[in-house]
């Protein structure tokens, strides 16, 4: 065996085996992201705003895991048919998709982790329109309830926020709804009063709680980017040298 032919094996095994990894990453990805979108996060309602779409890292991941599978199996089956026309097509289509996808995951990636500040202060300023309009608005007290409840949290920043609005009615200030309850046995009467508050209510605001859930997607998407921008970078080199030596040569698929 020759270098050329060596160098054409070793790139076809590699990129077998590369192929395989995008592909169990793609389908990896692709169930995360299912899960993570079917996963009910009814807190994240508390910002007051659908079009900002918090919620979208979820769907964006699995439709990330679906390309990435799609691609996966273009660079696979360009490799199985060898010198054929149809393999030398698709190595040159999988060796542009995938210099646009590295290009286009790892400044993605980049610049979603960047973000991640600017994301905790919308949502903060989000959340105490949201708060501030809970006497008129019923449905967001009732996003609220559910976010304290599932979140183990109050308030935008602490019960403090609560101390001022009249929530209950249009009389009554310094009461605490009962979704922030913290006691193992709960917490009796129609609200919590500011002087209980220190020893009933979760001490932790909503905001940092709920962001912090939404980073940790966040930078399981660009961990997972980064990752398959990598292992794609070796992959189109590889493709490359297929792609170049199939054009004088044939070479039996292994």
């Amino acid at each position: 065996m020759g270098t050329k032919q060596g160098v054409i094996l070793i790139s076809q095994i590699g990129l077998v085996i590369i192929n395989l990894i995008i592909i169990v990453f793609g389908i990896v990805a692709l169930g995360i992201g299912i899960w993570a979108a079917s996963t009910d996060r009814g807190y994240l309602s508390i910002s007051g705003d659908e079009d900002k779409n918090y919620d979208s890292v979820a769907v964006l991941l699995a439709i990330v895991g679906c390309f990435i599978l799609i691609v996966g199996v273009i660079g696979f089956v360009g490799v199985i048919c060898g010198k054929r026309m149809i393999g030398r097509i698709m190595l040159i289509v999988y060796a542009v998709i995938v210099a646009i996808i590295i290009i286009m995951v790892l400044s993605g990636a980049i610049a979603g982790y960047a973000q991640r500040d600017d994301l905790k202060d919308t949502f903060r300023s989000d959340a105490r329109k949201t708060l501030d309009e809970t006497p008129t608005r019923h449905d967001y007290l009732r996003a609220w309830n559910d976010a304290q409840r599932d979140v183990h949290c109050c308030g935008v920043d602490s019960f403090h926020d609560w101390l001022n609005i009249t929530w209950y009615d249009n009389n009554t200030t310094g009461a605490i709804p009962l979704s922030c309850c913290a006691k193992v046995g709960g917490c009796s009467g129609d609200f919590i009063t500011e002087g209980e508050a220190t020893v009933s209510v979760w001490n932790k605001g909503c905001v940092d709680e709920i962001v912090d859930k939404v980073s940790d997607q966040i930078g399981t998407v660009a961990g997972i980017s980064i990752t398959i921008g990598i292992i794609m970078m070796v992959a189109v080199t590889m493709a490359c040298i297929l792609g170049l030596c199939n054009k004088k040569d044939s070479y039996e698929v292994v």
